[in-house]
């Protein structure tokens, strides 16, 4: 099944994708750290938490996608698709947001489970998204 998948979805082994799922795993875990420490040390409400970790996030992400991810040293391109890349970022706050709170709220899970499913099912929809960003 696997070997059925690669084949149908070939840039699953692509080093770029690689380094995606790498530079990703970097910025959830500033992201997830984050949220932990403002949800349990600092007694943020739940949204407030995950809200502040994007911020560190969002500065990883950005520097690691553009110059690690997708191998570009250019600055004033970093300077075009900044807003881009910001606007990405906005809509999947939003959507976080949203999903967090109907899984919190509605189907009674814990934030730090909630949050734990949210980060890499969104950062999957995000790399389809990033490559246009990031390549045009």
């Amino acid at each position: 099944m696997l070997e059925t998948l690669l084949l149908a979805l070939p840039w699953l082994r692509s080093a770029e994708f690689l380094r995606f799922v790498e530079s990703g795993v970097v910025s959830a875990a500033v992201h997830y750290s984050i949220f932990l420490f403002c949800y349990y040390v600092c007694r943020f409400h739940y949204q407030n938490a995950a809200t502040t970790g994007l911020v560190p996030a969002f500065v990883v992400n950005f520097l690691l996608h553009k110059f690690w991810t997708y191998g570009s040293s250019d600055l004033a391109a970093a300077l075009v698709e900044l807003p881009m890349f910001s606007l990405k970022k906005f809509v999947f706050w939003y959507l976080n947001r949203k999903l967090l709170f109907v899984l919190v709220e509605c189907r009674h899970w814990k934030p730090l489970w909630a949050q734990l499913l949210l980060i890499p099912t969104l950062g999957a929809i995000s790399y389809l998204i990033l490559q246009k960003i990031f390549t045009s």
